[in-house]
Protein backbone atom coordinates (compact mmCIF):
# COMPACT_ATOMS: atom_id res chain seq x y z
CA UNK A 1 0.00 0.00 0.00
CA UNK A 2 1.47 3.48 -0.81
CA UNK A 3 1.59 6.36 1.55
CA UNK A 4 0.09 9.24 1.79
CA UNK A 5 3.75 10.65 0.72
CA UNK A 6 3.80 8.29 -1.78
CA UNK A 7 0.61 9.18 -3.43
CA UNK A 8 1.37 13.14 -3.24
CA UNK A 9 5.01 12.34 -5.08
CA UNK A 10 3.50 10.16 -8.18
CA UNK A 11 0.93 13.47 -8.53
CA UNK A 12 3.91 16.05 -8.77
CA UNK A 13 5.44 13.39 -11.40
CA UNK A 14 2.30 13.30 -13.79
CA UNK A 15 2.09 17.01 -13.40
CA UNK A 16 5.72 17.75 -14.03
CA UNK A 17 5.09 15.16 -17.38
CA UNK A 18 2.30 16.79 -18.43
CA UNK A 19 3.87 20.36 -18.14
CA UNK A 20 6.98 18.93 -20.49
CA UNK A 21 4.57 17.34 -22.72
CA UNK A 22 2.51 20.86 -22.70
CA UNK A 23 5.11 23.47 -22.33
CA UNK A 24 8.33 22.11 -23.94
CA UNK A 25 10.14 25.12 -24.50
CA UNK A 26 9.30 26.49 -21.12
CA UNK A 27 9.80 23.83 -18.99
CA UNK A 28 13.39 22.80 -21.03
CA UNK A 29 14.57 26.36 -19.93
CA UNK A 30 13.81 25.91 -16.34
CA UNK A 31 15.61 22.29 -16.32
CA UNK A 32 18.88 24.07 -17.94
CA UNK A 33 18.44 26.87 -15.90
CA UNK A 34 18.70 24.22 -13.18
CA UNK A 35 21.47 22.43 -14.66
CA UNK A 36 22.88 25.51 -15.09
CA UNK A 37 22.70 27.32 -11.23
CA UNK A 38 23.63 23.53 -10.09
CA UNK A 39 27.03 23.80 -12.10
CA UNK A 40 27.93 27.59 -11.06
CA UNK A 41 27.59 26.68 -6.82
CA UNK A 42 31.30 24.43 -7.49
CA UNK A 43 33.07 27.12 -8.61
CA UNK A 44 31.15 29.66 -6.02
CA UNK A 45 32.03 27.27 -3.08
CA UNK A 46 35.89 27.47 -4.26
CA UNK A 47 36.10 31.03 -4.62
CA UNK A 48 34.46 31.88 -1.33
CA UNK A 49 36.92 30.17 0.85
CA UNK A 50 39.29 32.91 -0.54
CA UNK A 51 37.17 35.96 -1.50
CA UNK A 52 34.21 37.82 -0.46
CA UNK A 53 30.87 35.38 -0.76
CA UNK A 54 28.80 37.34 -2.71
CA UNK A 55 31.76 38.34 -5.18
CA UNK A 56 32.33 34.79 -5.72
CA UNK A 57 28.74 34.07 -7.19
CA UNK A 58 29.09 37.04 -8.90
CA UNK A 59 32.38 35.68 -10.87
CA UNK A 60 30.72 32.51 -11.04
CA UNK A 61 27.71 33.08 -12.84
CA UNK A 62 29.70 35.56 -15.43
CA UNK A 63 32.09 32.59 -15.85
CA UNK A 64 29.35 30.20 -16.75
CA UNK A 65 26.79 32.05 -18.27
CA UNK A 66 29.73 33.55 -20.76
CA UNK A 67 30.88 30.40 -21.87
CA UNK A 68 27.27 28.66 -22.71
CA UNK A 69 26.86 32.45 -24.53
CA UNK A 70 30.01 31.98 -26.44
CA UNK A 71 29.21 28.62 -27.34
CA UNK A 72 25.78 29.25 -28.57
CA UNK A 73 26.89 32.87 -30.63
CA UNK A 74 29.61 30.79 -32.31
CA UNK A 75 28.03 27.96 -33.32
CA UNK A 76 25.43 28.68 -35.71
CA UNK A 77 28.10 30.76 -37.66
CA UNK A 78 30.06 27.96 -37.65
CA UNK A 79 27.65 25.78 -39.09
CA UNK A 80 26.53 28.25 -41.65
CA UNK A 81 29.36 29.16 -42.96
CA UNK A 82 31.56 26.04 -43.38
CA UNK A 83 27.97 24.54 -44.27
CA UNK A 84 27.78 26.78 -47.55
CA UNK A 85 31.28 26.47 -48.24
CA UNK A 86 30.85 22.18 -48.18
CA UNK A 87 27.88 22.64 -50.07
CA UNK A 88 28.42 25.25 -52.70
CA UNK A 89 31.78 23.46 -53.48
CA UNK A 90 30.28 19.78 -53.53
CA UNK A 91 27.73 21.00 -56.01
CA UNK A 92 30.46 21.98 -58.16
CA UNK A 93 31.83 18.14 -57.98
CA UNK A 94 30.42 16.47 -61.23
CA UNK A 95 31.15 12.38 -61.63
CA UNK A 96 31.81 11.45 -65.00
CA UNK A 97 33.20 8.16 -66.46
CA UNK A 98 35.41 9.93 -68.30
CA UNK A 99 37.31 10.28 -64.80
CA UNK A 100 38.27 6.72 -64.76
CA UNK A 101 40.22 3.99 -67.31
CA UNK A 102 37.88 1.29 -65.29
CA UNK A 103 34.78 0.07 -66.92
CA UNK A 104 32.13 0.99 -64.65
CA UNK A 105 28.62 1.38 -66.17
CA UNK A 106 27.04 5.28 -66.55
CA UNK A 107 25.07 4.34 -64.47
CA UNK A 108 26.70 4.69 -61.49
CA UNK A 109 28.01 7.72 -61.74
CA UNK A 110 24.52 8.95 -62.53
CA UNK A 111 23.73 7.87 -59.47
CA UNK A 112 26.55 9.32 -57.68
CA UNK A 113 25.45 12.62 -59.32
CA UNK A 114 21.67 12.14 -58.26
CA UNK A 115 22.76 11.34 -54.69
CA UNK A 116 25.01 14.53 -54.50
CA UNK A 117 22.48 16.36 -55.72
CA UNK A 118 19.79 15.18 -52.96
CA UNK A 119 22.63 15.42 -50.25
CA UNK A 120 23.44 19.09 -51.43
CA UNK A 121 19.68 19.97 -51.25
CA UNK A 122 19.23 18.49 -48.03
CA UNK A 123 21.82 20.16 -46.65
CA UNK A 124 21.13 23.55 -47.73
CA UNK A 125 17.37 23.26 -46.88
CA UNK A 126 18.79 22.63 -43.63
CA UNK A 127 20.90 25.34 -42.98
CA UNK A 128 18.30 27.47 -44.34
CA UNK A 129 16.10 26.33 -41.46
CA UNK A 130 18.87 26.89 -39.06
CA UNK A 131 18.76 30.55 -40.35
CA UNK A 132 15.18 30.80 -39.92
CA UNK A 133 15.24 29.70 -36.52
CA UNK A 134 17.76 31.56 -34.88
CA UNK A 135 15.53 34.47 -33.77
CA UNK A 136 13.66 31.84 -31.65
CA UNK A 137 16.58 30.35 -30.39
CA UNK A 138 18.38 33.56 -28.90
CA UNK A 139 14.87 34.13 -27.47
CA UNK A 140 15.44 30.94 -25.93
CA UNK A 141 18.57 31.31 -24.77
CA UNK A 142 18.01 34.37 -22.78
CA UNK A 143 15.46 32.61 -21.22
CA UNK A 144 17.72 29.88 -20.18
CA UNK A 145 20.34 32.82 -18.52
CA UNK A 146 17.48 34.50 -16.74
CA UNK A 147 16.46 31.09 -15.31
CA UNK A 148 19.84 30.66 -14.22
CA UNK A 149 20.19 33.44 -12.14
CA UNK A 150 16.40 32.64 -10.37
CA UNK A 151 16.97 29.10 -9.99
CA UNK A 152 19.87 30.06 -8.27
CA UNK A 153 18.34 32.16 -5.64
CA UNK A 154 15.11 30.28 -5.44
CA UNK A 155 16.96 26.27 -4.40
CA UNK A 156 17.29 27.76 -1.15
CA UNK A 157 14.25 28.29 -0.28
CA UNK A 158 12.73 25.72 -2.38
CA UNK A 159 14.35 23.45 -0.03
CA UNK A 160 13.26 24.84 2.85
CA UNK A 161 9.62 24.54 2.14
CA UNK A 162 9.82 21.14 1.14
CA UNK A 163 7.28 20.36 4.11
CA UNK A 164 4.37 22.44 2.35
CA UNK A 165 3.93 20.05 -0.21
CA UNK A 166 3.68 16.60 2.00
CA UNK A 167 0.21 17.81 4.86
CA UNK A 168 0.57 14.44 5.25
CA UNK A 169 2.92 11.78 5.83
CA UNK A 170 5.01 14.51 5.80
CA UNK A 171 8.68 13.23 7.76
CA UNK A 172 9.15 10.55 4.76
CA UNK A 173 7.56 12.98 1.82
CA UNK A 174 11.03 15.64 3.15
CA UNK A 175 13.05 12.95 3.08
CA UNK A 176 12.20 11.53 -0.14
CA UNK A 177 12.54 14.87 -1.87
CA UNK A 178 16.02 15.81 -0.39
CA UNK A 179 17.36 12.56 -1.10
CA UNK A 180 16.00 12.92 -5.05
CA UNK A 181 17.64 16.65 -5.21
CA UNK A 182 20.57 15.35 -3.75
CA UNK A 183 21.36 12.97 -5.92
CA UNK A 184 20.16 14.63 -8.79
CA UNK A 185 22.95 17.36 -7.60
CA UNK A 186 25.57 14.98 -7.04
CA UNK A 187 24.83 13.47 -10.84
CA UNK A 188 25.03 17.81 -12.29
CA UNK A 189 28.53 18.31 -10.29
CA UNK A 190 29.53 14.66 -11.72
CA UNK A 191 28.86 15.13 -15.49
CA UNK A 192 30.50 18.91 -14.66
CA UNK A 193 33.32 17.31 -14.17
CA UNK A 194 32.94 14.65 -16.86
CA UNK A 195 32.87 17.54 -19.66
CA UNK A 196 34.66 19.62 -18.30
CA UNK A 197 37.45 16.93 -18.77
CA UNK A 198 36.26 15.74 -22.49
CA UNK A 199 36.07 19.58 -23.29
CA UNK A 200 39.66 20.08 -22.41
CA UNK A 201 40.78 16.73 -24.31
CA UNK A 202 38.68 17.36 -26.91
CA UNK A 203 40.12 21.19 -27.57
CA UNK A 204 43.72 20.05 -26.85
CA UNK A 205 43.24 17.43 -29.61
CA UNK A 206 41.71 20.52 -32.43
CA UNK A 207 44.63 22.64 -31.03
CA UNK A 208 47.56 20.41 -32.03
CA UNK A 209 46.24 18.91 -34.85
CA UNK A 210 45.75 22.45 -36.16
CA UNK A 211 41.76 22.60 -36.68
CA UNK A 212 40.08 26.13 -36.50
CA UNK A 213 38.28 27.03 -33.50
CA UNK A 214 39.78 24.63 -30.88
CA UNK A 215 38.60 26.92 -27.90
CA UNK A 216 35.37 27.00 -29.47
CA UNK A 217 35.27 23.21 -30.26
CA UNK A 218 36.66 22.55 -26.53
CA UNK A 219 33.35 24.88 -24.56
CA UNK A 220 31.32 23.38 -27.15
CA UNK A 221 32.19 19.87 -26.50
CA UNK A 222 31.93 20.74 -22.18
CA UNK A 223 28.70 22.14 -22.50
CA UNK A 224 27.11 19.51 -25.07
CA UNK A 225 28.70 16.67 -22.84
CA UNK A 226 25.75 17.37 -20.30
CA UNK A 227 23.54 14.82 -22.54
CA UNK A 228 25.58 11.54 -22.02
CA UNK A 229 26.26 9.67 -24.98
CA UNK A 230 24.61 11.99 -27.76
CA UNK A 231 26.34 15.12 -26.64
CA UNK A 232 29.15 13.83 -28.67
CA UNK A 233 27.07 14.39 -32.13
CA UNK A 234 26.15 17.71 -31.81
CA UNK A 235 29.90 18.90 -30.86
CA UNK A 236 31.32 16.70 -33.74
CA UNK A 237 29.15 18.59 -36.73
CA UNK A 238 30.69 21.97 -36.35
CA UNK A 239 34.19 20.44 -35.87
CA UNK A 240 33.97 17.72 -38.74
CA UNK A 241 33.11 20.78 -41.18
CA UNK A 242 36.15 23.04 -40.06
CA UNK A 243 38.07 19.62 -40.08
CA UNK A 244 37.19 19.03 -43.72
CA UNK A 245 37.57 22.73 -44.69
CA UNK A 246 41.36 23.15 -43.39
CA UNK A 247 42.49 19.72 -44.00
CA UNK A 248 39.92 17.85 -46.58
CA UNK A 249 39.48 14.40 -46.07
CA UNK A 250 42.23 14.06 -43.61
CA UNK A 251 40.80 16.50 -41.41
CA UNK A 252 37.59 14.48 -40.94
CA UNK A 253 39.51 11.38 -40.19
CA UNK A 254 41.66 13.22 -37.25
CA UNK A 255 38.62 14.76 -35.93
CA UNK A 256 36.67 11.03 -36.02
CA UNK A 257 40.15 9.68 -34.65
CA UNK A 258 40.35 12.50 -32.15
CA UNK A 259 36.44 12.14 -30.97
CA UNK A 260 36.31 8.36 -30.88
CA UNK A 261 40.09 8.81 -28.45
CA UNK A 262 38.18 10.66 -26.27
CA UNK A 263 34.78 8.59 -26.65
CA UNK A 264 36.43 5.55 -25.18
CA UNK A 265 38.43 7.24 -22.59
CA UNK A 266 35.36 9.11 -21.00
CA UNK A 267 33.61 5.57 -20.88
CA UNK A 268 36.09 3.33 -19.69
CA UNK A 269 37.88 5.56 -17.54
CA UNK A 270 36.78 9.14 -16.86
CA UNK A 271 32.97 8.87 -16.37
CA UNK A 272 33.00 5.37 -13.82
CA UNK A 273 35.76 6.43 -12.43
CA UNK A 274 33.50 10.12 -11.22
CA UNK A 275 30.52 8.63 -11.38
CA UNK A 276 30.86 5.36 -9.48
CA UNK A 277 29.74 6.36 -6.26
CA UNK A 278 26.75 8.78 -7.67
CA UNK A 279 24.44 7.31 -10.18
CA UNK A 280 25.15 3.06 -10.16
CA UNK A 281 22.54 3.16 -13.05
CA UNK A 282 23.38 0.93 -15.74
CA UNK A 283 24.53 2.57 -18.96
CA UNK A 284 22.34 0.97 -21.16
CA UNK A 285 19.42 2.09 -19.16
CA UNK A 286 20.41 5.91 -19.46
CA UNK A 287 20.63 5.07 -22.91
CA UNK A 288 17.16 4.03 -23.51
CA UNK A 289 15.54 6.48 -20.79
CA UNK A 290 17.51 9.02 -22.68
CA UNK A 291 16.11 7.78 -26.76
CA UNK A 292 12.70 7.50 -24.93
CA UNK A 293 12.30 10.61 -23.59
CA UNK A 294 13.54 12.09 -26.44
CA UNK A 295 10.74 10.83 -28.14
CA UNK A 296 8.16 11.77 -25.95
CA UNK A 297 9.40 15.05 -24.93
CA UNK A 298 11.38 16.08 -28.05
CA UNK A 299 14.82 18.10 -26.97
CA UNK A 300 13.46 18.66 -22.80
CA UNK A 301 12.63 15.00 -22.74
CA UNK A 302 16.63 14.42 -23.15
CA UNK A 303 17.71 16.88 -20.08
CA UNK A 304 14.55 14.84 -18.10
CA UNK A 305 15.80 11.24 -18.66
CA UNK A 306 17.99 10.78 -15.73
CA UNK A 307 16.17 13.22 -13.37
CA UNK A 308 13.41 10.85 -14.01
CA UNK A 309 15.44 7.55 -13.22
CA UNK A 310 16.75 9.17 -9.92
CA UNK A 311 13.19 10.27 -8.89
CA UNK A 312 11.18 6.42 -10.01
CA UNK A 313 14.11 4.66 -8.24
CA UNK A 314 13.99 6.51 -5.31
CA UNK A 315 10.18 6.61 -5.27
CA UNK A 316 10.75 2.48 -5.58
CA UNK A 317 12.91 2.64 -2.10
CA UNK A 318 11.17 5.27 -0.17
CA UNK A 319 7.47 4.48 -0.69
CA UNK A 320 7.47 0.52 -2.51
CA UNK A 321 10.04 -1.59 -0.74
CA UNK A 322 8.97 -2.90 3.11
CA UNK A 323 11.96 -1.91 5.45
Amino acid sequence: MISGAGKLSLIYFGIILILFKLAPTIMLAMILGVYFATIIEEPEKILSKKINPVLAKIISYTLVISAVVYAISNFFPVIINQGKIIFENLSGVDFSSQETTLEIPDEFFQFLNEFKSTITSFGLNILNNIVTSIPSLVAGSVIIIITTVIMGTLKRRVNNNLWKLYPVDTLNGINFMKKTITDFETFIKGQALDALIIGLLVGLGAYIFKIPGAFFIGVLAWITNFIPYLGVVIAAIPMLMLGFATHGVKGIIIVIAILVVVNQAEIWFIAPKIQSSSLKIHWYIILVAILLFGQLFQLAGIFIAIPTIIYIRNFWRFFMIKK
